[in-house]
């Protein structure tokens, strides 16, 4: 939980913009009041309990802990009410005591809501008397936008038992408290003098100094127990040697490589660091930042395409991790040809609130910078002076040829690739070099408009013009997200410019954010033209997802559809799809394995597979009409909590349905129907974990770790990649396995 804080740092500018705009709602104070409901219910039957703020002062952020008697209680589920409609929820089923833990959107309307925060659901296991259910919290996880912390208030439930033994009345002795030898927490318990059961609880400290003093007060959750106060005289703190961060200095010649040393000293106990490292990228070429292993335990990131360049550790808060002292990384830089003689300045920099220690305090430290000596290069035939350079990436995404038809996928014909440059390039200069490195042809370019482009070879090799997908179709371009407005001739690159040209079925719609079509075309996976034809055609199967100890396919696939053989990897899964009416084909002999999804059909089949229940309304989307095919499917999901959409009343009944959406909606409905969802494992095997959406980062780690889903070769997991027909069939049948196995 002391990490909980740090994941919101990101978020501290968006929350100060929000209190200078809002100054009404900046000077809100006050003390956040949590409340548990009471409920009663017998042996065997479930109760519901609601969790309520009923005092809000601006939260963007809580973590409650919530504890029960589990000798008669047993949590079935916990479900967000949805107070919160930007915030993001999580419920940890993993931990004890129980974990709730909210994260608001800085937006001004989620930060004064107060009402009915989460629905909490109970299975009776005792037979008589009453359940105490209450809550606990750390002082630093209940903050308001200002990321200060807030008082706040917690309140108890009880489930009263029906039927069996009578409850017994308690008696209760005097409580006694029971401090940490570091004063750090202190425990509170009291006895019944006539059963001999024991109440307790156990609180952190808050400290505060006081005229000279240092203070620990204890606040209780429970009422029956008062708060503690524990005051000790201030020590003078030791004087030392500053906490210290410095980069070594080194020398090379132009074409040469240089390593540089970055060293911790006089370490306090550091458990997060985030440094800023900026350097002259005109005469010098960061290669590679390795860490050193200091800190054992220690999670390590390097932002190799950040400026300015980031190193990031976030080590565990053991003791033994946070002290070491020595070598933290070795950068090695490439001293560019043709660099200008003479030092240049590698300077380390850092925010104060980025290096702290395991009890969340900044640590104030010195930091020193170094320097690369270029030397002059050796004597030589005399050369032009070497021209200043940029450094940019590119990124061409096509679409079929569908005319006014239905769309069907964009694809990535040119994948990201970065390019260095002579300053005042412009961006037709690198459009034609990017066409001709990936040999395609194009039209309309030369007069400062792109007209044509010639897809790949591989994708069929077709022609995609202006106008060809209706009257508003054609191609566009962005650089870093913006559409510039001037013709290719007129825009001139800077460093680090990101240029994505895309072909778009409506270009009115590309300056509307929310519209139905704006920025779709950022959904392509960003991988080659190769890869997206093994994976989608182009003759052969998509990537077969191996299962370990599966049976061969079912020669009953066979006889369903023309287009599915015994041979293929999915044929068993096809069969069992359709034979237990899951899935089917897309005419009278075809399946088409190959071809993609929406967002709809999946709804549809896990209808089908909760056996098609009744509805009372209809789907409360506005693109979603109450007679359409797949109505009250959409409409039963929606009731559920399994469909939320997209957050502005959408749900996208038609848009193709994405990897990480399938996961995240089968991970719904499997907490849906009670099965054990605490699986997970880490993802860093995968190549494009970057492109992995926040939303759906728990559904996917739960999906690995099941075996429901294995990427797609090549370190790909793909997860906005579109999810084919024969890669639903496949996930479906392990799904039903694992739905069976429970």
């Amino acid at each position: 939980m002391a990490c909980f804080k740090r994941s919101l740092g990101l978020l501290l500018c968006a929350a100060l913009l929000l209190a200078l705009l809002c100054p009404a709602l900046a000077a809100g104070t006050g003390e956040a009041r949590f409340a548990l409901s009471s409920g009663e219910a017998g042996a065997g039957e479930t109760v519901e309990l609601t969790l309520s703020l009923e005092e809000n002062p601006g939260l963007i952020s809580a973590a409650l802990e919530l504890e029960y008697d589990r000798e008669a209680l047993e949590l079935v589920s916990a479900e967000d009410a949805g107070l919160l409609p930007n915030g993001l929820f999580s419920d940890r089923w993993d931990t004890y005591p129980f974990v709730m833990m909210w994260e608001a959107s800085t937006a001004a309307a989620d930060l004064r809501d107060s009402g009915v925060l989460a629905t909490l659901r109970y299975r009776v296991t005792g037979e008589g008397g009453s359940a105490r259910v209450w809550l606990s919290a750390k002082p630093e996880n209940v903050y308001n936008y200002r990321m200060e912390d807030v008082p706040f208030a917690l309140g108890e439930g009880r489930v009263t038992i029906t039927g069996g033994e009578p409850a017994h009345e308690h008696s209760w002795g005097e409580p006694s408290y029971d401090w940490r030898e570091d004063l750090s927490a202190c425990t509170a318990s009291r006895l019944c003098a006539g059963c001999g059961e024991r109440e307790s609880e156990e609180a952190p400290a808050v400290i505060t100094e006081e005229a000279g003093k240092t203070v620990y007060t204890v606040r209780f959750t429970a009422p029956c127990f008062t708060e503690q106060r524990r005051e000790v005289e201030a020590e003078t703190p030791p004087e030392g040697p500053a906490p210290l961060l410095s980069l070594s200095d080194g020398t090379a010649e132009p074409g040469g490589e240089v390593e540089l040393s970055l060293r911790l000293e006089n370490n306090p106990g550091v458990v997060s660091m985030l440094l800023e490292l900026r350097y002259d990228r005109s005469r010098l070429e960061l290669v590679a930042a390795e860490d050193a292993g200091l800190l054992p335990h220690a999670t390590f990131s390097d932002h190799l395409g950040a400026d300015p360049f980031i190193l990031y550790w976030e080590d565990s808060t053991a003791a033994e991790d946070c002290l070491g002292n020595g070598l933290l990384a070795v950068l090695r830089f490439r001293v560019l040809e043709g660099a200008a003689a003479g030092d240049c300045p590698v300077q380390l920099r850092c925010d104060p609130e980025n290096i702290y220690n395991a009890a969340l305090e900044n640590v104030p430290f010195s930091l020193q910078s170094g320097s690369v000596t270029i030397r002059a290069a050796a004597p030589g035939p005399a050369e032009p002076p070497a021209a200043e350079t940029i450094r940019v990436s590119q990124r061409l995404v096509g679409d079929s040829l569908h005319g006014e038809g239905a769309h069907a996928a964009y694809v990535t014909w040119i994948p990201t690739t970065l390019y260095t440059l002579p300053k005042g390039t412009t961006a037709k200069e690198l459009f034609l070099l990017g066409l001709a490195e990936a040999g395609l042809a194009q039209s309309g370019a030369e007069s400062g408009f792109v007209n044509s482009v010639t897809a790949p070879a591989v994708l069929g090799g077709f022609v995609l013009a202006n106008g060809d997908n209706g009257g508003v179709s054609g191609w566009m371009y962005t650089v870093n997200g913006k559409h510039p407005g001037v013709t290719l001739g007129d825009y001139v690159l800077e460093d680090g410019d990101a240029v994505i040209w895309h072909y778009c079925d409506d270009y009115t719609q590309e300056e509307t954010p929310g519209a139905p079509l704006y920025g779709r075309w950022l959904l392509a996976a960003d991988i080659s033209p190769e890869a997206y034809a093994a994976l989608h055609g182009g003759g052969e199967d998509p990537a077969p997802e191996e299962e370990p100890g599966r049976e061969e396919a079912e020669p009953a696939a066979a006889r369903f559809f023309e287009d599915v053989t015994e041979d293929n990897w999915f044929a068993g899964d096809v069969a069992y799809c359709v034979e237990h009416g899951l899935m089917r084909g897309t005419g009278e002999t075809s399946f088409s394995p190959r071809g993609l999804t929406t967002r709809a059909m999946l709804v549809t089949v896990l209808y089908r597979l909760e056996g098609s229940p009744r509805t009372a309304g209809s789907p409360p989307f506005t693109d979603a009409a109450p007679g359409s095919w797949y109505g009250e499917a959409l409409a039963w999901a929606a009731e559920i909590g399994l469909a939320e959409g997209y957050g502005d009343g959408r749900f996208g009944p038609d848009d193709l349905l994405t990897r990480e959406q399938l996961v995240t909606l089968l991970y719904r409905y499997a907490r849906h129907k009670g099965l054990d969802c605490g699986g997970s494992c880490e993802l860093t095997s995968f190549t494009d974990l970057d492109s992995l959406s926040p939303f759906a980062g728990r559904a996917m780690r739960w999906a690995v770790a099941e075996g429901l889903i294995r990427g797609r070769g090549q370190g790909l997991l793909a997860p906005r990649g579109s999810a084919v027909r024969a890669e639903l069939a496949a996930v479906l049948h392990r799904f039903s396995d694992m739905i069976l196995a429970d």
